[in-house]
């Protein structure tokens, strides 16, 4: 949060300078190569501070070139409903990740404690 907050004023500019799509597309192929770092086994705490750093700031441009492309892409009362649908959407995706996180987690405690039965 206070990323966003840090950096929301000099990055949401980035969205009336260059096409929205555009911004968009970066900030995600940015992230995807940010993330795609983290998964590198062994690499040290201060290097993945870094990395989660610029995923999250990344984000507050994507956030920008969204809202405002979705008054373009859905005109009139089709906004209010595409912005509840979007929202419904994130909050239900939160949930289901972290009840699929917690199974994995289950799964993977229940077989460390098999493995070490042996």
């Amino acid at each position: 949060m206070a990323i966003a907050i840090a950096g929301g004023p000099l990055l949401s500019g980035l969205t009336d300078l260059f096409p929205r799509r555009r911004v968009m597309i970066v900030c995600d192929l940015f992230r995807v190569g940010t993330v795609g770092l983290m998964a590198i086994p062994g690499l040290p705490f201060a290097a993945l501070c870094i990395l989660l750093f610029c995923t999250v700031l990344t984000g507050v441009p994507f956030s920008s070139a969204r809202a405002a492309l979705m008054p373009d892409v859905l005109p009139g009362d089709m906004f209010v409903l595409g912005s509840a649908i979007g929202n419904i959407t994130y909050q239900a995706s939160q949930i289901l990740g972290f009840v699929a996180g917690t199974a994995v987690v289950a799964v993977l405690d229940r077989t460390r404690r098999w493995a070490s039965t042996l």
